[in-house]
Formats: C-alpha cells, sequence, structure tokens
C-alpha cells in the first residue's frame, strides 16, 4: 500500500476483506479490484 508507518484508517479506505487460506497465507483484496497473496514463512 505504500505506507512506511501503518495507518488503519488508510488501510480500511483501501482494502475490502481479507481472507485466510487453508495453507495459512493471506489473500488481501483491495476495493480497486487487485489481489495480493501473503506466504507464511
Amino acid at each position: 500500500m505504500g505506507m512506511e508507518e501503518f495507518d488503519g484508517a488508510e488501510f480500511e479506505k483501501q482494502v475490502q476483506e481479507l481472507v485466510v487460506l487453508e495453507d495459512g497465507s493471506l489473500e488481501c483484496h483491495f476495493y480497486r479490484g487487485k489481489v495480493r497473496k501473503w506466504q507464511r514463512t
């Protein structure tokens, strides 16, 4: 999201939903249609 520090209000404006997948990774769905996936390490 291009932020140096977490901003809860900005997060809520941009992120439509977070989905936790079976493997523990997160799928982030943005209002503009973009989807990003973060893998567990």
